[in-house]
């Protein structure tokens, strides 16, 4: 298992910026969908950057 410290994420917008650019627009539409009430929960992996030129895959579980 990977780990990023939990400093390194500690807010939304630091864990937001880490996002791979081409998965920020289906997580933010996911993410969107939850807060909006039209879904009840969200499971999605997407890509993380993890140092300077590493990505992992990541999945994300919510309910609301």
């Amino acid at each position: 298992m990977t780990v990023v410290p939990a400093e390194e994420i500690s807010t939304v917008r630091q864990w937001a910026d880490r996002v791979h650019p081409d998965d920020r627009a289906r997580l933010s539409t996911v993410r969107d969908r939850l807060f909006a009430g039209e879904v009840t929960h969200m499971a999605v992996e997407h890509r993380m950057r993890r140092g300077v030129d590493e990505w992992i895959t990541v999945g994300v579980k919510s309910s609301w």
